[in-house]
């Protein structure tokens, strides 16, 4: 029934929040919009206390906001970057960079201190607020690109969240994270975050692969019934 019904069984986690928060996009916009500068700051704090700082601190699954899994985690994004966009913020590719760079650097220094001290407590620092900063960072960086089109870009891009699904997917994320894609033996290698980006490129592709060998039968049956 899980795999039958993901979303409502909550199979996983970043596509049952998405949708909710896709659900719930149009009362936060309206509260954006109707808030002012300062309004809109304290929203922005609130959100990212409760769904990002305290569940990183506490390593908590059930906190205020129900702890990293839940929609909050997303709204805080997606409240920040419509700030962005409302009030016209910009800053140079090089203050971009740091943004990006610095709490990533900061998230592998935490996970390589903490990997003697039990799995939980070395990922804490995989969600929370230093992706979030990460991903604030990355959102600066992208407005100050000159819009273009790749069709390379986009044939990849299509297949990332296929990507996403087939990792970890119940029936196959248990040997895909200890047969497959073994990480856990580079955990206490420095030459984690290298091999963790070979890896992921490497999965992606692969994934990527196989969502379009997947496509074909489905895009024929779908052309079928289109009839």
């Amino acid at each position: 029934m899980r795999n039958v019904f993901p979303v409502f069984f909550n199979q996983y986690w970043f596509m049952t929040s998405f949708i909710i928060l896709m659900m719930l996009v149009p009362a936060i916009n309206w509260m954006i919009k109707d808030s002012n500068k300062k309004e809109f700051i304290i929203l922005i704090i609130m959100f990212t206390l409760f769904a990002d700082i305290y569940p990183t601190l506490i390593l908590a699954k059930d906190g205020p906001f129900g702890g990293s899994m839940v929609v909050a985690a997303l709204i805080t994004p997606h409240m920040i970057s419509a700030y962005i966009k409302k009030y016209n913020i910009k800053v140079s590719n090089i203050i971009g960079i740091l943004i990006t760079i610095i709490p990533l650097f900061l998230e592998y220094v935490f996970m390589y201190l903490f990997r003697n001290k039990g799995l939980e407590k070395m990922q804490r620092f995989n969600f929370g607020i230093l992706p979030l900063i990460s991903a604030v960072g990355i959102f600066l960086l992208v407005i100050n690109f000159r819009q273009f089109y790749n069709s390379k870009i986009n044939f990849f891009a299509s297949s990332v969240l296929a990507s996403y699904l087939i990792t970890v997917n119940p029936l196959f994320e248990l040997y895909f994270n200890k047969k497959l894609v073994n990480i856990a033996m580079f955990q206490d290698s420095v030459w984690l975050p290298v091999v963790g980006i070979v890896l992921a490129i490497i999965v992606v592709l692969c994934c990527c692969l196989i969502d379009k060998m997947l496509m074909i039968p489905v895009n024929k049956l779908m052309r079928r019934f289109s009839k």
